[in-house]
């Protein structure tokens, strides 16, 4: 991902050396510290990472969305050519929606309660349309989108209160493909859904990507989706991106310590007796600000270097990049991972 950023004529999307801080309490915290990534167009890449990594302020500050005390601190958005991270309200107005959208995480949250679907939809037509077509013109492609995220045509008239999870989900996608934006950034479409609704969230995120050719930002701590329907993925901690690359060579051969962390404290169905274990410690507050290593404290292989000195990315093979001190000492112990995480824990305990 982060290669990708040397042939800007290919890329719809690139993020460069991105930072964003909030004001919190008197002091600063830098929730994104110089996260930089590459979109294709008709490409799905996933953000992993757990909580308070900084994956959904990445897409608030994409879109220029963040909250009254965050702020962009550094860095670079450039969508097809042009550098949008300087933007107006007024010039992000006209390319939300329309260029690049947002799947938000909270999908009844996203929905006015006291409208119907269809008056929301509408508005978004509304809202950018200079030559707007009729109302019944307009109600028509409403329900035509909603057919095509699977739900029943004269549904558009309902209220957010009378669906399902899985449907308000369906229909915030539905909301965010109407203008036929490039870009979609789905934050946790599948939180709070059952399996089988979450299959279908993944199978459709998947037709839009690959029969639409609409490109996909999907942010997410479930790296099991990501490994479905992403080409690329980033592993995020403590607001850096610590390893990058192609899905398989990621999750097959993992160099960086947090993400064989990850993979091993995630069970799979074809390893039922596979020992899981949790990574001990917590991550660092956002008001440190870290001298080294994001991950040095919690990181087995840690040395005096990681507690000092930030790590460079490195490009370990095509398209497989990672920022580690100590990559041949990990990739040595790759298979070791889970008994020396899970002796750090039993340590602890």
């Amino acid at each position: 991902m982060q290669a990708a950023i040397e042939n800007e004529n290919e890329m719809l999307l690139q993020v460069d050396d991105l930072k964003v801080d909030y004001q919190m309490e008197g002091a600063v915290g830098r929730a994104v510290d110089g996260v930089s990534f590459a979109l294709r167009k008709g490409e799905c890449i996933g953000l992993v990472g757990e909580s308070g990594s900084g994956k959904s302020t990445i897409a608030k500050a994409i879109l220029k969305l963040l909250p009254s005390n965050g702020a962009l601190a550094g860095g670079r958005v450039i969508l097809k050519g042009r550098d949008i991270s300087h933007f107006t309200e007024e010039e992000m107005d006209a390319i939300r929606w329309a260029e690049i959208s947002l799947v938000p995480q909270s999908a009844m949250n996203a929905l006015n309660p006291v409208q119907r679907i269809s008056s929301q939809m509408v508005e978004t037509f509304l809202a950018h349309q200079a030559k707007a077509d009729s109302r019944k013109t307009l109600l028509d492609k409403c329900q035509q989108l909603f057919e095509m995220v699977g739900l029943s045509r004269n549904r558009i008239f309902d209220y957010p209160h009378q669906f399902s999870g899985g449907m308000r989900q369906r229909a915030t996608i539905a909301m965010a493909i109407a203008l036929e934006p490039s870009v979609v950034i789905a934050d946790e479409p599948t939180t709070a859904l059952d399996v089988i609704m979450q299959a279908q969230i993944i199978n459709l995120l998947k037709s839009l990507s690959e029969d639409k050719g609409v490109s996909i930002i999907l942010i997410t701590h479930d790296i099991s989706i990501v490994a479905q329907i992403c080409q690329r993925v980033g592993v995020m901690y403590a607001g850096r991106l610590v390893e990058s690359g192609d899905i398989l060579k990621v999750f097959n051969n993992p160099f960086h310590p947090y993400t064989m962390g990850l993979k091993a404290a995630f069970p799979t169905i074809k390893e039922l007796k596979k020992t899981l274990i949790s990574i001990p410690g917590s991550p660092p507050l956002l008001t440190k600000r870290l001298e080294g290593c994001c991950f040095s404290d919690r990181c087995p292989f840690s040395i005096e270097q990681c507690q000092r000195v930030i790590p460079h990315t490195v490009t370990i093979r095509e398209d497989h990049y990672v920022a580690c001190h100590r990559i041949e000492y990990a990739e040595r112990f790759r298979k070791e991972i889970i008994d020396i995480f899970g002796t750090r824990v039993r340590g602890q305990s």
